[in-house]
């Protein structure tokens, strides 16, 4: 799972079932806020980009 923070939010990249592709979440102050179903782990960081300007750099994998 891929994590980001970027203007005030959180952003995470986590997988569905393999033939249905990954989520990008958006969280605010704690909670979900948006969802978006994308094909890969690239399409989703590429999305956030474009919508939400998060920096390619800003991604890291989340500690557990």
């Amino acid at each position: 799972m891929l994590v980001a923070t970027h203007n005030g939010r959180t952003f995470r990249i986590e997988p569905d079932l393999p033939e249905v592709g990954f989520y990008l979440l958006v969280f605010e102050g704690g909670r979900c806020v948006e969802d978006h179903l994308q094909d890969d782990v690239d399409m989703c960081m590429r999305f956030a980009e474009r919508r939400f300007g998060v920096p390619r750099a800003a991604w890291a994998d989340e500690k557990e």
